[in-house]
């Protein structure tokens, strides 16, 4: 299979863990308490850095600036030789980025009753999500073109 009907299938697969988390939420029976304490604080200002980081960081991996970059030669030439795999690697550890934020959102539902944060962080997971859709990775080939 090709690298980007790999990228494409599993990004089109991604919710599924969110659904996940949504239902473990409604069969814990939570008391929700939507009071604003600064805990609520703390857990939206990280899913909303790690939501922009994932989205940031991919239009940066888009443009080639990461790979071009000291510490991105450093950490790509650490995974692998291989192109492709450094391209899974770091697409992934995007959508992980992204995955953080809703995995944030859960974690406060369940340590504070919050639903309005919950669903707050979830909203940002899934703007993520939409913005890292996979593009196709074009070759020099199709560069001269």
């Amino acid at each position: 299979m090709n690298n980007d009907i790999i990228k494409k299938l599993i990004w089109f697969c991604s919710p599924i863990t969110k659904l996940v988390y949504i239902y473990l939420a409604y069969i814990m029976h939570i008391q929700t308490n939507n009071t604003f304490k600064p805990l609520h604080f703390v857990f939206l200002c990280i899913g909303i850095v790690l939501t922009l980081f994932s989205i940031v960081l991919y239009r940066k991996v888009q443009n080639g600036i990461i790979s071009k970059g000291v510490i991105g030669r450093l950490f790509l030439n650490a995974v692998s030789d291989d192109v492709l795999k450094k391209s899974f690697v770091i697409y992934f550890m995007i959508l992980g980025y992204a995955e953080a934020a809703a995995l944030f959102g859960l974690a406060q539902y369940v340590i504070t009753g919050n639903l309005i944060v919950g669903i707050i962080l979830f909203a940002l997971c899934f703007v993520a999500w939409i913005f890292n859709f996979p593009q196709s990775e074009g070759t020099d080939e199709d560069e001269a073109r």
